[in-house]
């Protein structure tokens, strides 16, 4: 029998952009942790946890939304789902202060809207 990974389910789920989000989950696990973004018990749930919680919420969204991320700062679930959902105008906010954005997470951001 195949064992079936939350890595394997997002390589399906995310096709053509899995390198992006995976290249997104690696800054996660070690910048994140770094700057304080998520937690160090955080690393090994990532995907379960994190990016496919995320991407659950991708059937509620009608095609061509406008969606504010209001999240902690670590582009969850904005990420994600503007990288499963290209369609979709995500504008991330950051409840502390817009300024202290961490710039892998924009970059990636800004990048999965191309």
């Amino acid at each position: 029998m195949t064992e079936v990974t939350d890595d394997t389910i997002a390589e399906r789920l995310y096709g053509g952009s899995y390198k992006t989000i995976k290249r997104y989950v690696d800054i996660l696990a070690n910048r994140g942790v770094e700057w304080g973004l998520i937690g160090p018990r955080e690393v090994d749930r990532l995907w379960e946890r994190h990016i496919l919680n995320s991407a659950a919420l991708e059937s509620l969204i009608p095609q061509g939304s406008r969606v504010a991320d209001v999240g902690s700062g670590a582009g969850l679930p904005g990420t994600p789902l503007a990288v499963l959902r290209p369609d979709l105008e995500m504008s991330p906010a950051w409840k502390d202060d817009p300024r202290r954005a961490d710039a892998a997470t924009v970059q990636l951001f800004d990048r999965s809207r191309r």
